[in-house]
């Protein structure tokens, strides 16, 4: 457990539990975003980063009142080096005289003086030891990358266990998982590393695969039902469905009535209406006297399809659950008694006290989110329950058939009428406010925008923008039409900015990717991307789709820090989600394994479908029906770290 480590304590616990880490697996997986490399020396010459070594022949504090404090070491090494700290006087007893200590930091020349501000330090008995690659984890006010390394080191002082058996990993070409998060954390070169990367990718397609090889689409009772019940249906909606939907919709109906259990994924671009054939399954699933569940991502998108179900579908009793859910227990209650007879939420429904008295569809949207594990626990619940599958996410036809082998696929590529094609623009950050501009006419004309940040707050290792320190900048723009939304905000907080946003109380939402989706705001006619580089593809492509869904013509600027990535041309060009996968995959080369990971694909710890598609094919070539039955049993018993 987290709190078992040393130097674990409340308040850093909060802070690793804010970062997405809640057990020792969570902490393994949260691999650097970066190293630095301490090896190399400065070059005395010129402004450098590197590392020197000096002895200490003066040192002073100074404290001028009501403003920081100045701790003043002069170094004497092949030239003098005079290093600066500021608030550190506990670092003034450290220092002592005559004594050398090795230095790591930016030597810049001030005048004739040469200084280094807060450099990292140690003993000259400690050289060896400091000169290394040091791990650089994205981290939050309070925790520092010293208590990233301690808790890493602590949680690797023990054996880990393998998913493989030594054999297997010999003929596989594997290092052991020990070693493998040993080398992510701690590497001891570059082909070590590639080698650890490349046995955890290779392990998160051989849990997914093997998963999906023991689906087996079991024999069922028929449901009873004709086509008077797709009727009864459609009249419910207030607009007419599209030819792809209404294939689908007989494609679910047959299903229904075959007497086989349905295992079904339907891929559709961003804006093709999934939604309604998700509601088709959940009315069935009703009109057959059984009871129905829709898991989703986030509590934006659970809250907004709980929502409009309620809506289209008053006379259904429809429950929401997620974790801010009020009245668990007598919620819990109303399933098991039958009582409620849809139930639409986030994670909170995989929670133990969630039963049902006659659990019979399962929905999942966005289903790349959701691990195997987590699919697993909703099947426990029901015996042979239909279970669809939703993706907003197209990945290329060649990798579909190896994920989705087992399933039944459908693809919805058209869109409802009435939407106007979003125009793509590639901007330098620079001119971002050239976009600004854009906002404002468009928030004259009565609609809205969306500005999008990778990151909720400066980061020192990661060089891009975020939400709060472009604060300043977009309420001065914006003044009190802007309103800020990100993760770490309570539930109440958010559902209350997105119904401001909604309801045109503000007119610009400035925000991480948690608007990525699900977010139906029809009059929103911008969207502006900062730092496009850093996002996947596919998930700049979800973000366009909040916008453009009315007849409104719509605009998404994409930034850029420096030279046009040429990928990001890909979407100013493609508006198809299916052909942009495609495109993904060949930019991208199928013998990539370094990089940073892109998100927006299958939710996976450290592989990406598309970056690693020759891994995922190796895997496939191996599951011979041996494999498969040796390791499926192994998953099922295997205990978690």
């Amino acid at each position: 457990m987290l709190a078992d480590l040393k130097g674990v304590g409340k308040r850093k616990l909060q802070l690793l539990n804010e970062l997405g880490i809640f057990d020792t697996r969570d902490l393994l997986y949260y691999f650097p975003v970066g190293f630095e490399d301490r090896r190399t020396p400065v070059d005395f010459w010129q402004d450098s980063t590197g590392h020197f070594i000096g002895r200490v022949v003066r040192r002073q504090l100074y404290q001028p009142r009501g403003k920081k404090s100045i701790l003043t070491i002069d170094v004497a090494s092949e030239f003098p080096v005079r290093v600066l700290f500021f608030n550190s006087n506990y670092l003034e007893s450290v220092f002592q005289f005559q004594k050398d200590y090795v230095f790591y930091g930016k030597l810049e020349r001030k005048a004739k003086l040469l200084q280094m501000v807060h450099p990292s330090f140690a003993p000259i008995d400690k050289k060896e030891e400091f000169l290394s690659l040091v791990p650089r984890y994205r981290v939050k006010k309070g925790l520092y990358q010293t208590d990233m390394i301690n808790f890493v080191d602590q949680a690797l002082a023990h054996p880990l266990p393998d998913l493989f058996d030594e054999a297997d990993r010999q003929t596989w070409g594997l290092l052991s998982f020990h070693d493998s998060i040993s080398q992510m954390h701690q590497p001891t070169g570059k082909e070590p590393f590639k080698r650890a990367l490349y046995r955890l990718v290779f392990e998160d397609f051989f849990r997914y695969l093997i998963a999906n090889r023991s689906l087996r689409q079991l024999a069922r009772e028929a449901y009873q039902m004709d086509r008077q019940v797709v009727d009864h249906f459609l009249e419910h909606l207030p607009f007419q469905l599209t030819k792809g939907q209404q294939e689908i919709i007989d494609q679910l109906y047959i299903d229904l009535t075959s007497g086989t259990q349905m295992m079904r994924l339907i891929q559709g671009d961003v804006g093709s209406g999934k939604s309604v054939l998700a509601y088709f399954l959940l009315f069935a699933a009703v009109s057959a006297a059984r009871q129905a569940v829709y898991l989703a991502p986030t509590e934006l998108l659970a809250r907004q399809q709980a929502e409009q179900f309620k809506q289209r579908f008053p006379e259904i009793k429809s429950q929401l659950l997620t974790s801010a859910t009020k009245n668990k227990p007598a919620i819990y209650q109303q399933l098991a008694q039958g009582e409620i007879e849809v139930l639409i939420g986030t994670h909170a429904v995989l929670q133990e006290a969630v039963r049902f008295k006659a659990l019979d569809v399962i929905v999942t949207d966005e289903q790349h989110r959701f691990g195997v594990d987590q699919r697993e626990q909703l099947k426990d619940k029901a015996e042979s329950a239909h279970i669809l599958m939703m993706s907003a996410t197209p990945i290329p036809r060649t990798l579909s058939m190896i994920m989705h082998q087992n399933i039944s696929l459908s693809n919805l590529s058209d869109k409802p009428a009435g939407r106007a094609k979003i125009e793509t623009r590639l901007v330098s950050e620079t001119r971002r406010r050239q976009a600004y501009q854009h906002i404002k006419q468009e928030i004259d004309n009565g609609h809205k925008a969306y500005i999008v940040f990778p990151l909720i707050e400066a980061s020192d290792v990661l060089e891009a923008q975020s939400l709060e320190e472009n604060r300043l900048e977009l309420t001065t723009t914006f003044g009190s039409q802007v309103e800020f939304l990100h993760g770490k905000m309570s539930s109440q907080d958010k559902v209350s900015i997105l119904q401001d946003f909604k309801d045109g109380k503000c007119k610009v939402l400035a925000a991480t990717s948690l608007i990525e989706v699900g977010i139906d705001v029809p009059d929103a006619t911008v969207l502006l991307l900062r730092n496009a580089e850093r996002f996947g593809l596919s998930q700049i492509h979800q973000l366009r789709g909040r916008i453009g869904r009315s007849d409104l013509p719509s605009t998404c600027y994409l930034t850029y820090s420096h030279n046009i990535p040429p990928r990001l041309e890909v979407l100013a060009k493609e508006d198809d989600g299916f052909v942009i996968a495609e495109k993904d995959l060949e930019l991208r080369g199928p013998g990539e394994l370094m990089g940073t990971r892109q998100s927006g694909n299958f939710q996976f710890p450290v592989a990406d479908v598309f970056r690693h598609s020759h891994i995922l094919k190796q895997v496939d070539q191996l599951l011979t029906p041996e494999t498969v039955a040796k390791y499926q049993n192994r998953l099922h018993q295997e205990v978690k770290l």
